[in-house]
């Protein structure tokens, strides 16, 4: 052998997670040597030797002890000049178009002591015996005799003696599981009608390999023809049970060889994990891909096929790599829709889940584009699935940028009221083929909408001479006597104010105190808007709530404050003590831990009349920078305050939303 073995042996790599590969190469060996002789019933026996000088509980059971060696006999062409040669070459291309790499014998050397081969073969009309060790040597050949003998015979004998300590330990024991291991490593030769009869002898006990494929695996198949382009393909479905394999293929072969495997989470993203069948045993989905036209077009070293790729090289006749595989996974995918059924409605609750309690602004984007869902890998970590949501999102925006444009065509004095939004909004969405309550759509044409109808409701009625109630600017921030439960992200307005404050673990608008299901109260009074948000996660001995904020709305251009008791100030602060003085409890019962550090945020939201001005000095709250409000800080009850007017809020809104057309080059 011109090479150095032990250096050979030393750079290829053995996981001792595979200690049956040694034996799998060596069996696929005896296949293609049953392949190339003329032997019209080819057999491979396959023989357990165990170490049966250790110490178990009970001798009874022969599969309680390890296993020693392997020996491989099978009927094949045998060890003859060519074979021998090729064996002796290191990385020999002698068999490559059976798709043999030339390095399976270097890995029996890794999990094993030595080899030692006996061959008996025919050569240019006569009969030889071969006999030799493979060792951990430089040379790696020992003890090699060849003889003459007068009685034909094919027989090669492969002992694999020794198993290295480390890979006996991860060898399975069991006779069934090794022989199932073979089955799923050759299934393809296993599907073949010309397969040899292939035996695993374990003691005295003879375990036939195709019937154990008969009855573990064809039970599960299912052969069909599929057609494409007048060509016939053959597909063989298969459940895979107890595979170490979590990724699902289609194999594409041609003469019987397996040639070439594609994942098929590429194409289906819900198969990233193993399928759980009708009993809830998870098994591995495999499809096998035959044909005259893959047979005619496979190359020469039977590693790929020639056919074009795509559609636009095509000659008059041909199929594409593109056109083929989207009809063999459309094919599979059939066989398949009970079980993704299944993995797509755990993985919609998971990202529902996700979008209702972490990531509110992709609510519209989940509800309206069906095909994200599909398109995504389930089980995906909280991180990566925000940037698919980003990118769906990112596909919305595309599609809609042109139809917005007109939309913000429109004449918005003619916006009436709500209802007459709402019309003008529906028609938007169906316009939109429901893809309109995407993160365009609320952040572009909803909002624009929304602050426009909010600066109408502000105005004076011309014809009564008299302004709108609170309850018309409460219903378009969020809607009256609802709570967070009941009401999705695109009804509610809440950016108007803060964009945090959408970001919640429970709100209740316009309802008493007494009907606020996280308090056991008996107060009838009702703040316009009370809001709990959650602690910060992962963070223990904290509070239920973060903070609580509590907010009112006051009538545009209102003038008849009381500055003793009637005022938004003594109203937020009234509301606080409430919920401070008594020892509350939750809706299961349990107290709820207001501590003294539990931050109050209180906004009033209002005009800037002289009387509120006067409130304001009177509780000494600070004028803002610019002029448009007040805020201060009430150290006794650790309660914010903030007097926000209408005309910041308008303003400050429209900024903010001003910012993303200007990102899309969408007039504004």
């Amino acid at each position: 052998m011109q090479i150095n073995i032990l250096g050979r042996i030393k750079n290829v790599s053995l996981p001792i997670s595979k200690p049956l590969f040694p034996l799998f190469e060596a069996v696929i060996n005896s296949i293609h040597a049953i392949e190339d002789t003329e032997v019209k019933k080819g057999e491979i026996n396959i023989y357990i030797e165990r170490d049966d000088t250790q110490e178990v509980l009970d001798d009874s059971d022969i599969e309680q002890y390890p296993i020693r060696s392997f020996t491989i006999v099978d009927n094949g062409v045998g060890f003859n000049k060519s074979n021998y040669e090729s064996f002796l070459t290191a990385d020999s291309t002698y068999k490559a178009e059976k798709g043999a790499k030339g390095v399976g014998r270097f890995i029996w050397l890794k999990a094993f002591s030595k080899v030692h081969i006996n061959s008996c073969f025919a050569d240019n009309g006569k009969f030889y015996k071969r006999d030799f060790d493979f060792v951990l040597t430089e040379t790696g050949i020992e003890n090699h005799k060849l003889d003459e003998i007068k009685k034909p015979a094919n027989n090669t004998r492969v002992e694999l003696i020794d198993f290295n300590p480390d890979f006996q330990k991860t060898c399975p024991k069991s006779r069934e599981i090794i022989g199932k291991r073979l089955i799923e490593h050759s299934l393809v030769y296993f599907l073949s009608k010309n397969c040899p009869k292939i035996n695993l002898y374990d003691g005295g006990t003879k375990q036939s390999l195709n019937e154990q494929f008969e009855k573990q695996f064809k039970t599960f198949l299912k052969d069909e023809i599929v057609e494409v382009e007048s060509e016939k393909f053959n597909i063989t479905h298969l459940r895979l049970y107890g595979s170490d394999e979590n990724n699902h293929y289609i194999h594409y072969c041609a003469n019987n060889r397996d040639v070439l495997q594609e994942n098929l989470s590429r194409y289906v993203p819900d198969l990233t994990r193993k399928i759980r069948d009708e009993n809830d045993k998870p098994f591995v989905y495999t499809a096998y891909v035959s044909g005259e036209y893959l047979d005619e077009r496979v190359n020469t070293e039977r590693t790929h096929f020639d056919f074009p790729q795509d559609e636009d090289s095509l000659f008059p006749g041909e199929i594409s790599r593109t056109v083929l595989t989207k009809n063999i996974v459309s094919t599979s995918k059939n066989i398949l829709s009970p079980f993704l059924t299944k993995i797509r409605e755990e993985k919609s609750n998971h990202i529902e889940r996700f979008v209702k309690n972490k990531a509110p602004q992709y609510r519209a984007t989940l509800k309206y584009q069906a095909e994200f869902i599909e398109n995504i890998p389930s089980d995906l970590p909280d991180e990566k699935l925000e940037v698919e949501l980003h990118k769906a999102t990112q596909k919305i925006e595309i599609r809609l940028k042109e139809q917005s444009n007109e939309i913000l065509k429109t004449d918005l004095s003619k916006i009436e009221d709500i209802d007459e939004y709402k019309i003008q909004y529906k028609k938007f969405i169906q316009e939109f083929n429901d893809l309109g309550k995407s993160q365009l759509a609320h952040y572009i044409i909803h909002r624009k909408l929304i602050l426009d109808l909010l600066s109408k409701n502000l105005q004076k009625d011309a014809e009564a001479d008299k302004y709108t109630l609170e309850e018309s600017v409460h219903e378009i921030i969020f809607p009256l006597r609802r709570t967070s439960d009941e009401i999705d992200y695109e009804s509610q307005n809440l950016w108007i104010i803060d964009e945090k404050l959408a970001y919640h673990k429970y709100l209740a608008s316009d309802i008493p105190l007494s009907k606020v299901e996280l308090l056991d109260s008996e107060e009838k009074k009702r703040p316009d808007i009370i809001i709990f948000n959650e602690p910060i996660a992962f963070v223990e001995d904290l509070p239920p709530y973060s903070s609580i904020v509590i907010i009112e709305f006051k009538r545009p251009m209102r003038k008849d404050f009381s500055l003793e008791e009637d005022n938004p100030i003594s109203q937020i602060y009234n509301y606080v003590e409430m919920i401070k003085s008594d020892k509350k409890n939750d809706i299961n019962g349990r107290p709820i831990t207001v501590t003294e550090n539990t931050p109050f945020y209180g906004y009033v939201i209002c005009d800037l009349t002289p009387k509120i001005k006067e409130i304001a000095k009177y509780f000494d709250l600070i004028k803002a920078p610019d002029n448009l409000g007040y805020f201060g800080y009430n150290k006794e009850l650790k309660t914010y305050v903030e007097i926000i007017s209408y005309d910041k809020l308008l303003s400050d809104a429209h900024k903010r939303n001003k910012v993303l057309f200007n990102k899309l080059n969408l007039p504004y």
